[in-house]
């Protein structure tokens, strides 16, 4: 999932390139790239195909509720690294936060 803390602080650097070039203003940027249902200009039709994210995460919170889960063994990973075999195939965005856990 989108890394909430790398997403901040490329907003605070003002690090236009990190979100796209565009006459936008970086806030929008920001917030579009969160892809926050409510803040996107996409299409009702893919807002009910839930490509729009709920919630937001650092790789704490995240960790925070898998213990909650009752998931143990949480790691912190790389992109594409880690147990699963099939991470090529599956990771795309490296914007992201990769943690792998035991249940």
């Amino acid at each position: 999932m989108p890394d909430l803390k790398l997403y901040a602080r490329k907003y605070v650097e003002g690090d236009r390139t990190f979100f796209a070039v565009s006459e936008k203003p970086i806030a929008d940027l920001f917030l579009e790239s969160l892809s926050i249902e409510g803040f996107t200009e996409r299409s009702s039709i893919e807002r009910h195909l839930y490509s729009l994210h709920k919630y937001m995460y650092d790789a704490e919170s995240l960790g925070f509720l898998l213990r909650e889960a009752d998931f143990h063994n949480i790691q912190t990973c790389s992109f594409r690294e880690g147990l699963c075999p099939d991470l090529k195939r599956i990771e795309h965005r490296q914007a992201s936060i990769y943690l792998e856990a035991l249940k």
